[in-house]
């Protein structure tokens, strides 16, 4: 749990954008800069860059990072009518390529004890961050199946069209998932940091990836529609899970690679046949009951 749990508060933002038949490359780019911006600041090391501020600053930073991220690409998708994979590709390149610029490659440390307690500390004996990935999935849980900001998500995942005619200001939905999804993924690169004790340009490398394979094994539509916050989770577990037994079973790192790619192969391939299934009942009983 505490291995999945900063790819699974990642994977609660991509399944809102997921829900509305986008997709965020960007996330693992955000967790990267949001780590770094918030390790700078807080930092004692000058030798780094370091500014010493203190830790709700720094955390508070962070998530802004997130949150303007998330604002760029929800306008570009929004209002410019931009493909999702696109804008967000840019976008992981360019967040990444500014993390980059601001460390120079160097590692941040020397953070505040405080912060890295975020990693350490426990309560009833489960650690804090298994705490915070609970936290932010019951709230995500809400906000999927009890208000009306959910049900636009996934209104708008399977027929847009027909969610603008009903009068639904569609623009301010998708512009707010985006903005959800950077917020947690910054929200994620902190923690992460937090359990490193540092903040590396590196860190978030290639989790899009295994968010979206996360969310889509739990259930969630890649063409938007219908989702599950729950399978989402599972998901991610499933995922960390293998990779994890995979590094104890001593499998080469690049044999690993082989699988987790083919596991998001079938995860897409498992999406399509269902999508496929539902289609074909749907005509059947169709069919059936025009007959009589």
């Amino acid at each position: 749990m505490i291995q999945a749990s900063i790819v699974a508060i990642m994977a609660a933002g991509q399944t809102f954008v997921i829900g509305t038949g986008g997709i965020d490359l960007s996330v693992g780019s955000i967790v990267g800069l949001s780590g770094v911006i918030s390790a700078l600041l807080m930092s004692t090391d000058k030798a780094v860059g370091g500014m010493g501020h203190g830790v709700f600053v720094a955390v508070l930073a962070g998530l802004g990072v997130g949150a303007v991220v998330g604002l760029f690409n929800g306008l570009a998708v929004a209002k410019l009518g931009m493909a999702p994979f696109i804008v967000t590709l840019g976008t992981m390149e360019m967040v990444r390529g500014l993390a980059y610029v601001l460390t120079q490659g160097e590692t941040i440390d020397a953070l505040p004890t405080s912060f890295d307690n975020l990693a350490t500390n426990t309560f009833l004996g489960v650690s804090d961050l298994i705490w915070i990935t609970i936290g932010v999935y019951v709230v995500s849980w809400i906000l999927l199946t009890r208000t009306l900001f959910g049900k636009y998500t996934l209104s708008i995942g399977g027929n847009e069209f027909a969610t603008r005619l009903s009068g639904v200001r569609v623009d301010r939905v998708l512009i707010s998932v985006y903005v959800l999804s950077g917020v947690l993924s910054a929200l994620a690169g902190i923690l992460l940091d937090a359990r490193l004790q540092s903040g590396i340009s590196t860190n978030g490398d290639g989790y899009e990836l295994d968010t979206i394979a996360g969310v889509v094994i739990g259930g969630t539509s890649l063409s938007g529609g219908s989702a599950s916050m729950f399978g989402s989770l599972v998901g991610v577990l499933i995922m960390s899970c293998v990779r994890d037994g995979l590094t104890l079973l001593n499998v080469n790192t690049y044999w690993s690679d082989v699988v987790m790619g083919l596991i998001i192969v079938l995860a897409v391939l498992t999406d399509i046949v269902r999508k496929r299934i539902a289609i074909q009942r749907w005509f059947r009983r169709a069919v059936v009951g025009k007959r009589l």
